[in-house]
C-alpha cells in the first residue's frame, strides 16, 4: 500500500503563514479607498491609490480589500460608465426650474432670456454635482 505525500505545511503552520503574510492597512489608507470609492472606478482609484501610498497593487487585491473591509461606493452597477446622462434627471429640473422662475417673474419675455435662464440652470447644475460627487458633471 502506498503512503499519503506528506503536506509541506501541516494546516496550522498553513494558517499561522497565511496570517503573517497578509497585508495590513493603515488607517489613513483604508480612509482614502472609502472616500475615493464613492466617485472614482476601479481603474481610477488603484491608479491613485498607488501614486499616493506608493504600492503596485492589482485589481483583485483592492476589490479584496474592499471586500474583507465591507467598503462600498453606493452607485448601482454601471453606474460611472453612463456619465453625464446619470445626472440628466437633476439637469432637467435646475433648467426647467430657472427657466419656469424667469417667465413667471420677469416683465419682459423672449427667447434669448429664456435661453439664458436655462443656461443659468445648467450652471447651477454643475456647481451642484461639483460639490455634491466631487466633480463637475458638465
Amino acid at each position: 500500500m502506498r503512503k499519503k505525500p506528506r503536506p509541506i505545511l501541516s494546516p496550522g503552520a498553513f494558517r499561522q503563514c497565511w496570517r503573517q503574510s497578509s497585508v495590513r492597512y493603515s488607517k489613513e489608507q483604508l480612509d482614502f479607498l472609502r472616500k475615493h470609492y464613492v466617485y472614482l472606478g476601479i481603474s481610477d482609484l488603484i491608479q491613485e491609490f498607488n501614486s499616493q501610498f506608493n504600492f503596485e497593487k492589482t485589481v483583485t487585491q483592492i476589490k479584496g480589500t474592499l471586500s474583507n473591509h465591507k467598503i462600498t461606493c453606493g452607485r448601482s452597477t454601471g453606474e460611472l460608465s453612463k456619465g453625464i446622462y446619470a445626472f440628466w434627471p437633476s439637469l432637467v429640473a435646475w433648467c426647467l426650474f430657472f427657466g419656469f422662475h424667469y417667465w413667471a417673474k420677469g416683465p419682459h419675455h423672449s427667447l434669448s432670456g429664456l435661453g439664458l435662464a436655462f443656461f443659468i440652470g445648467f450652471c447651477a447644475w454643475d456647481v451642484y454635482c461639483a460639490l455634491r460627487y466631487g466633480y463637475a458633471g458638465g
